[in-house]
């Protein structure tokens, strides 16, 4: 699940007027809601409406309830770009979704 028509609608922009800001139609982006975005998508989604790509995925609010509770961990790896990464708290999964996988 991802938030994308959420922050769409927090910065007031129709999927119409986000349509035109990716040079795209409104049919492809509302093909592309409607199913599953690969990273390079979200990617452009996220620079062009200037938030991070976490943000797409998962609110502030959301991200900040799960890094406050103290009996909550999680443990992972998550391979970025050919990269593996270790998580083991919800501190080193935000800085992980807060990472420039563009590099």
């Amino acid at each position: 699940m991802n938030r994308i028509k959420e922050v769409l609608k927090e910065k007031n922009i129709s999927v119409a007027e986000f349509a035109d800001m990716m040079g795209v139609s409104r049919q492809a982006i509302s093909k592309q809601l409607a199913g599953k975005l690969l990273l390079e998508t979200l990617e452009k989604f996220a620079s062009v409406l200037n938030v991070p790509v976490w943000e797409l995925l998962a609110s502030r609010e959301e991200i900040n309830a799960l890094s406050s509770k103290e009996d909550s961990e999680v443990s992972g790896y998550v391979k970025v770009k050919g990269t593996l990464y270790e998580v083991h708290s919800f501190e080193d999964l935000k800085k992980l979704l807060e990472l420039n996988v563009n590099d």
